[in-house]
């Protein structure tokens, strides 16, 4: 199954639920979900399809004879404001409110440059309190706890940043990164997933999204993702890609990134010695 928005372009991250609920799967770059052929066992059956930012599809009829031919296209328009997920306070709206916090997170924001993390933090409270549905000051707390090497804290920043501004590619970016630091791989997939298909791109998403796609068995979706990171920066990158590729087929290709693999990191040979 491919799905795309009303242009044509293929979203990544969209998820495909049989009518029992019982599974879920997950497009790729291309906007595929790899559905497996058992659940076309009878003449035809039903799926939602859904997205972030798109309205969801429901009751969408998989026919055993249409299969793999089947294309979905949300409609973009959901009726959710795109700049945020929480309720905005009345205060939050009063010009001098806005005006005076908005001055206290360039003041953080310079702070933070400098590297100056406590009174940083201080400011970016005390615009929280006046503002607390604005993600970016949540997300720049998380930041801030981050270069504490508090990921607890940091992952629960970015959790609330994530929830108040849930179209933010950046946002989501972090969250993504933070738990897959924190070992919650499924949290850390789905969040990056979601903040790929919005236009973030960094190289250690590309292979977070490799590596647990590889793990998840999506071996095409981990070759993409990795063929788009440097094996300089990786080293087991390599080693990844060739499984991968072995997974789709292509011995070929498998054998030459198994190669690569050796060539940069040697076995090394121990010596015996005779007692």
């Amino acid at each position: 199954m491919k799905v795309t928005n009303q242009s044509g372009t293929p979203i990544m991250g969209a998820a495909v639920v049989p009518e029992n609920g019982a599974m879920e799967w997950r497009t790729d770059l291309q906007g595929i979900a790899a559905v497996p052929c058992r659940l076309l066992e009878r003449a035809s059956t039903t799926v939602s399809v859904s997205a972030p930012g798109y309205r969801a599809a429901n009751k969408v009829l998989l026919l055993r004879n249409a299969y793999p031919m089947v294309e979905v296209r949300l409609d973009n328009n959901e009726p959710v404001s795109r700049y945020g997920g929480m309720t905005v306070k009345a205060s939050e709206l009063k010009l001098g409110t806005r005006k005076q916090s908005v001055d206290l997170q360039k003041e953080a924001e310079r702070a933070l440059s400098a590297k100056d993390y406590d009174n940083a933090e201080k400011l970016f409270l005390e615009a929280l309190q006046m503002m607390p549905s604005e993600g970016t000051i949540s997300n720049n707390l998380g930041v801030i706890a981050m270069s504490r090497k508090d990921l607890e804290s940091a992952g629960s920043w970015f959790q609330k940043a994530s929830e108040e501004a849930p179209y933010r590619a950046d946002i989501l970016g972090n969250l993504g990164l933070v738990r897959w630091m924190q070992r919650r791989n499924d949290d850390s997939y789905a969040a990056l997933a979601k903040a790929f298909a919005y236009g973030y791109r960094t190289v250690l998403g590309h292979y977070i999204l490799g590596t647990i796609g590889l793990e998840r068995g999506n071996s095409k979706e981990a070759v993409e993702h990795l063929k788009k990171v440097p094996t300089d920066r990786f080293p087991y990158r390599d080693l990844y890609l060739s499984i991968a590729l072995r997974n789709c087929g292509k011995e070929k290709a498998a054998n030459e990134a198994h190669r690569d693999f050796l060539r940069r990191n040697p076995a090394p040979f121990l010596i015996s010695s005779s007692r």
